[in-house]
């Protein structure tokens, strides 16, 4: 078992295989990884050689696409430039020879012909980030649905591309592998758009909670992130319910993801909307509210377990940001609001743990 991580974490030399263009490519990845998306980059080491350079150029791409709206400045006429720009460049790296000096270009284009990636896929991830960047609201639970499918969802499945292509096909069902999928991109959607919440709430764009889940009108999610709002226990209930009706749609779907993957007999189809009536939503309340009420793991198939790594980072923020939204009422020395500024530092600051998580679960194949 030992080998076999070691063996993972053999990476250096990575960024020099393929051409040298290539290998440029991928070594301002990894830089750009490292300051945009570091837990992709302790992800990395667990994935088979031959795959590092894919997951490395998927990754990076992704994390490009997601910051073009923060880049924009708010202009919207740059955003659409920037992403009908990768569009083009995309659709160059299916119709060779593409003359570019762009460094991801360099590297993704090889990397498509060499294990056959889904044009669909990339091109569903551009048109639906740059549907969220222009009109950044869920006007119900179905659409935020719809783009975790189109965004994260779709990251996956290249992954699940690049992992088949390398390592052969999975024993588990296709479609039992696309649900689990499906159940995990919205958990890592959920968890991304709470570890963003206090960008949302400097632009005053809250209505990217769903109305099913918001309790509150938006002003009071406005308040309880303000650094002067005055500890107000009663007036900020509601809003921190709002917020942890995401963090309970979260972990639904973590376990449903769990439940797909282990083939559970017991596991029920049921969209969104329907999380509350969970199986296990007992289990799942008393996981968020009490830290001594463990979820229970699933095991997956050895060779699978690299699509799964995302949720062990994602899973360790998820319970930071739950616990400071129980504690919303908390206040620095000078009566200062720090919900906000604590949120930011789930998603900005390193979390110590995280490599040991990733190691644990790969090694013992756990979800």
């Amino acid at each position: 078992m030992m080998k076999r991580t070691l063996r993972g974490r053999r990476t250096p030399g990575l960024v020099r295989q393929g051409s040298s263009r290539a290998a440029d490519g991928l070594a301002e990845s990894l830089a750009m990884l490292q300051r945009r998306h570091p837990e992709a980059v302790l992800q990395l080491p667990f994935w088979p050689r031959p795959a590092q350079p894919g997951f490395l150029a998927l990754a990076a791409f992704q994390a490009d696409i997601l910051a073009i709206g923060d880049g924009a400045g708010g202009n919207p006429a740059i955003a659409r430039i920037r992403f009908q720009w990768w569009r083009d460049a995309i659709d160059g790296c299916f119709h060779p020879p593409q003359h570019t000096s762009h460094p991801l270009i360099q590297a993704l284009q090889p990397l498509i012909a060499q294990h056959r990636l889904s044009k669909y896929y990339f091109t569903r991830i551009i048109n639906a980030a740059e549907s969220h960047c222009l009109d950044p609201r869920f006007a119900h639970l179905d659409a935020l649905a719809a783009h975790s499918r189109s965004t994260t969802y779709a990251g996956l499945a290249l992954l699940a591309q690049l992992l088949t292509s390398t390592a052969g096909p999975a024993d588990v069902p296709l479609g039992t592998l696309d649900h689990a999928l499906a159940h995990l991109a919205t958990f890592l959607t959920v968890v991304r758009l709470l570890k963003r919440m206090p960008f949302y709430v400097r632009h005053r764009q809250t209505h990217i909670v769903p109305p099913e889940l918001l309790e509150c009108p938006d002003e009071a999610l406005l308040r309880l992130f303000s650094p002067r709002r005055p500890a107000d226990e009663e007036l900020q209930q509601p809003a921190a319910r709002s917020l942890l009706n995401l963090v309970f749609l979260a972990w639904s779907e973590l376990v449903a993801a769990r439940e797909v993957i282990s083939l559970d007999p017991s596991h029920r189809h049921s969209a969104p909307a329907d999380f509350r009536a969970h199986k296990n939503a007992a289990a799942i309340h008393s996981h968020i509210f009490s830290r001594r009420a463990p979820l229970a793991r699933a095991s997956v198939q050895p060779g699978l377990v690299p699509l799964f790594l995302a949720a062990t980072p994602a899973r360790s923020q998820l319970s930071r940001i739950s616990k400071i939204i129980l504690h919303a009422g908390n206040t620095d020395k000078n009566g200062r609001n720090r919900i906000g500024e604590l949120i930011d530092g789930v998603a900005r600051k390193p979390d110590w743990t995280v490599p040991f998580k990733l190691w644990f679960d790969y090694c013992f194949n756990k979800l």
